[in-house]
C-alpha cells in the first residue's frame, strides 16, 4: 500500500468519526458536539462520596412524562440509553465504542465539577418524616407511607439498584395481617409475635434495627420463615447467601442489600462479627478500586440482616445482643408441598403486603404515644416492635414476654456452646451461686474431663487469662467475676451467678460489699444447714451441696424424684439465710 492511498484511508477514518451519516447526506455538526448538547442540556447531574456520576431522566411514554431516576454515566445503562436518545432526538445510529467512551469521560467530567451531590437510598428512605419504599419494578413506583396511609406513585426519591433485586408484591387493600400465619411454619403465638413485629419495625430504617436470629433442626421451616419475611420488605432473586468469612465480601453483601438472608451459619469469625455489629449502628467499610490505584471504594454497611442456624457454635454475645432469636421446632404439618404454597402465595401476597403497610402507618401513630423503655441493648428497635405487636393485636405485654425468652434462649446458646462458662455456671448453681477464693482452687472443682481435652486451661494462670478474655459472655450468661487486688493470701476472686428471683441491686450491693458478717464461701466447702422435719424437731442433719459433675444421669434423676417441691423450697430459704439475700 503506497503512502498516498494509506494518507487518504486515514483522512477518511477521521471523517467517519468526526460526522454521521444520514441518507447519504453529511451532517454539518461535529456529532460529539451534537450529542454533549443533548446529554448536558436539561439534565442534572449527581455525583457519590466514591466519585460515581449519575445523570438524572426521566421516563416518557405517550408524550406523558413518568418516573425519575438516576443513572450511573460509566455504567452500560448509560450506554444504552445515550443510543436510544440519541436515535430517537437525531435519527443516530450510535456503534462507536470510541466515541461513546470520550462522551461518558466528557460528561463524568462536569457531573464533578457542576453536579450535586447526593446519596441512593437501598430500597427504603425516610425522607421528611415519611417512608419511601422502591418497589423494584422497571416502571419505577414506590410507595410513600406517612401517619395518614400509604400510596403507589413516581415519586422524586433516589434509589439504588443492583441486579439481586427483586419486586416487591404490588399492595392490595383490605387484607388482615394475620393472613400471612397460614404461610408460616408452626411456631408458638409468642414466636410469631416477636416475627411479624420485628418485620413491621424493620421499615423504619431511621433508627438501629435489630437483626433477626432463627435457628432450629432441619426441616422445622426456618429458612421458609426468613424467605417469608423478606419477600415483604427486601426480596431478591435468589433470596439465600451464603456465610463467608470473608470481610470484604460481607460487605458487599450488606452493601447490595436492604435486609440481607444469611442461611445456614455455624460460625462467625471475630472480624465479621464486629462488621456485623459496626453495621448495625450504620457505618461504611473501604477497599482499593484497584490493585495499581490508591482510590478507595466505599461500602455502606447499615442495616439488619436475618440469619438461619442449626446450632450456631461460640456465638459471641456483642452480636447476640443486637439480635432477636427465634427458635423453630418440629411438627407434623412442617412439611408442605412447595407447588402449592407458591400458587397459594402468590394469590395472597397483595393483601397481605398492603395489610403490613397499614400496620406500618398504625405503628408510626403509636410510636408518638409512648416512650423507649427497655433494658435490652436495641432499644429504639425495641419500642417500635412493641407498637407494631400493639396494632397488629398481639399486645405489649406478649411481646415484652417474647422479648424476654429471646434473650434467655441466646443466654443459653452461650452457656451450651462454651464449656468453660457452662461448667462455671453448673459449680455456682449448687454452691450457692457465689465463690469467694483463689481462682486455682475453683479450677481444680471443675470437670477434669474438659481440662484434658483442652476445653478449660489446666493452670490457674492460663484460667484466669481466659476468663478475662470471654468476660462479655460470662455477663451475658449472668456471670459477674471480679479479681480483687493481692493480698498477703495472693489474688482473690469472686464469681456471682444471677438469680432472677433474688433483687438485682440488693444482688450487686451485697457481692461487691460484703459484710463483715457474712462469711465469704471457700471453694469447696460444703454448705451444712440444719434440717427441719414436719414437727419442727431439728436435727443435726446436714444438707450436702454436691458438685453435679461427680453425679451420673441416674443418680441425679433419682435425687430429683425423692425431693419434693418443699424440701425445696426449704433449701432455697435456707441459702438465702445463709448468704444474707433475706428479703426484706
Amino acid at each position: 500500500m503506497n503512502k498516498a492511498h494509506s494518507s487518504t484511508e486515514k483522512l477518511f477514518k477521521q471523517l467517519l468519526e468526526e460526522h454521521q451519516f444520514q441518507g447519504g447526506k453529511k451532517q454539518k455538526q461535529n456529532s460529539k458536539e451534537l450529542l454533549l448538547k443533548m446529554v448536558t442540556e436539561g439534565h442534572n447531574f449527581y455525583y457519590d462520596r466514591n466519585n460515581v456520576t449519575y445523570i438524572e431522566v426521566t421516563d416518557t411514554q405517550g408524550g406523558v412524562s413518568g418516573s425519575t431516576y438516576l443513572i450511573p454515566i460509566e455504567s452500560d445503562q448509560f450506554d444504552r440509553w445515550l443510543i436510544s436518545e440519541a436515535h430517537k432526538a437525531h435519527n443516530l445510529f450510535l456503534d462507536n465504542h470510541n466515541l461513546l467512551k470520550t462522551i461518558k469521560v466528557l460528561v463524568s467530567a462536569e457531573a464533578i465539577k457542576n453536579g450535586t451531590p447526593t446519596s441512593l437510598h437501598n430500597r427504603i428512605a425516610t425522607v421528611n418524616g415519611a417512608i419511601f419504599v422502591d418497589i423494584g419494578s422497571n416502571d419505577r413506583k414506590v410507595i410513600r407511607i406517612d401517619k395518614h396511609g400509604w400510596n403507589v406513585d413516581n415519586y422524586k426519591v433516589f434509589f439504588k439498584r443492583h441486579k439481586e433485586m427483586a419486586e416487591l408484591p404490588l399492595p392490595e387493600r383490605g387484607g388482615n395481617i394475620q393472613e400471612i400465619v397460614e404461610f408460616m411454619p408452626p411456631i408458638p403465638k409468642r414466636d410469631r409475635c416477636l416475627a411479624l413485629s420485628w418485620l413491621i419495625a424493620s421499615f423504619f430504617s431511621e433508627i438501629e434495627r435489630a437483626f433477626l436470629l432463627v435457628e432450629g433442626e432441619r426441616g422445622t421451616g426456618k429458612t421458609t420463615l426468613a424467605k417469608l419475611l423478606k419477600s415483604f420488605i427486601d426480596p431478591a432473586h435468589g433470596q439465600a447467601l451464603p456465610y463467608v468469612d470473608n470481610v470484604q465480601s460481607i460487605a458487599q453483601i450488606l452493601d447490595h442489600h436492604c435486609i440481607p438472608f444469611i442461611d445456614n451459619v455455624t460460625k462467625i469469625s471475630q472480624s465479621v462479627s464486629d462488621l456485623f455489629c459496626t453495621g448495625y449502628s450504620g457505618a461504611s467499610y473501604s477497599k482499593r478500586k484497584q490493585y495499581t490505584d490508591d482510590d478507595d471504594f466505599i461500602f455502606n454497611i447499615t442495616g439488619n440482616i436475618i440469619f438461619t442456624t442449626i446450632r450456631m457454635t461460640k456465638p459471641k454475645s456483642d452480636f447476640l445482643s443486637r439480635c432477636y432469636k427465634i427458635e423453630t421446632n418440629m411438627d407434623d404439618d412442617t412439611y408442605r408441598s412447595r407447588l402449592l404454597f407458591e400458587k397459594k402465595f402468590e394469590t395472597a401476597k397483595g393483601k397481605i403486603f398492603g395489610a403490613i403497610l397499614d400496620c406500618v402507618v398504625k405503628t408510626m401513630i403509636e410510636v408518638e404515644k409512648s416512650a423507649p423503655v427497655t433494658k435490652f441493648r436495641t432499644v429504639d428497635f425495641d419500642h417500635y416492635a412493641s407498637c407494631a405487636a400493639e396494632v397488629m393485636g398481639y399486645g405489649k405485654e406478649l411481646f415484652w414476654e417474647a422479648r424476654q425468652h429471646s434473650e434467655v434462649i441466646k443466654n443459653k446458646s452461650i452457656t451450651d456452646a462454651t464449656p468453660i462458662i457452662l461448667a462455671v455456671s453448673n459449680y455456682l448453681k449448687c454452691h450457692g451461686f457465689r465463690y469467694c477464693g483463689p481462682i486455682g482452687k475453683l479450677l481444680q472443682q471443675l470437670p477434669k474431663d474438659l481440662q484434658i481435652s483442652g476445653d478449660i486451661p489446666n493452670t490457674p494462670k492460663v484460667f484466669a487469662r481466659r476468663i478475662n478474655e470471654i468476660r462479655p459472655e460470662l455477663t451475658a450468661a449472668g456471670i459477674i467475676a471480679i479479681r480483687h487486688p493481692n493480698d498477703s493470701s495472693g489474688s482473690r476472686w469472686e464469681f456471682l451467678l444471677k438469680n432472677d428471683n433474688l433483687d438485682e441491686n440488693r444482688e450487686l450491693e451485697t457481692f461487691h460489699e460484703p459484710s463483715q458478717q457474712q462469711s465469704p464461701i471457700n471453694d469447696g466447702a460444703e454448705l451444712q444447714k440444719p434440717t427441719t422435719d414436719e414437727n419442727n424437731n431439728s436435727e443435726n442433719k446436714p444438707v450436702i451441696y454436691q458438685n453435679p459433675f461427680l453425679l451420673n444421669e441416674n443418680d441425679i434423676q433419682s435425687l430429683s424424684d425423692d425431693i419434693s417441691a418443699n424440701q425445696i423450697s426449704g433449701v432455697v430459704s435456707d441459702l438465702d439465710e445463709i448468704l444474707g439475700f433475706d428479703k426484706k
